[in-house]
């Protein structure tokens, strides 16, 4: 959005998004730890939302995300634009589910790998698409992901 001109963005920040756009790095060591414990993945390429969408409908469940627990830049925090971090393309993130029964190897991940950490942004539930902020809930359902040919 700032390479095309439609939010400013103070120039650290303009200079690590675009860095993270022309150079990704891919969580190559990741691929261990979701062989092992992992019930799906996806990269974030189309937006969490859209590529969270397409693990849900491809296992027939929902979701809960708290958008507090989303690891966003502080600008985005300060600003309050929270749909980049949910429907902007281009992260190159990988999203990831893992059974409850195995989510403390998260935090064991975490202290091994404090440069490639995992975050829980949510849960998976049996219906449904919703962001919680707070004490308010947003549906999902209707929303979309980055989309290449709107």
């Amino acid at each position: 959005a700032h390479w095309r001109g439609e939010i400013e963005l103070p120039e650290a920040t303009a200079e690590k998004c675009l860095l993270a756009l022309n150079r990704p790095r891919p969580r190559l060591e990741l691929a261990p730890f979701l062989r092992q414990f992992a019930g799906s993945a996806i990269d974030i390429s189309d937006g969490l939302l859209g590529d969270l969408r397409h693990i849900l409908e491809a296992s027939g469940c929902g979701a809960e995300i708290d958008r507090k627990a989303i690891p966003v830049d502080a600008w985005i925090e300060r600003q309050g634009e929270y749909d980049y971090a949910l429907s902007a393309g281009d992260d190159y993130e990988i999203c990831c589910t893992v059974p409850a029964a195995d989510s403390g190897e998260i935090e064991i991940w975490n202290r091994a790998n404090p440069g490639c950490p995992l975050t829980v942004i949510g849960a998976i539930t049996e219906s449904g698409y919703r962001l919680r902020a707070g004490n308010e809930s947003t549906d999902l359902e209707p929303q979309q992901g980055y989309r290449h040919f709107a």
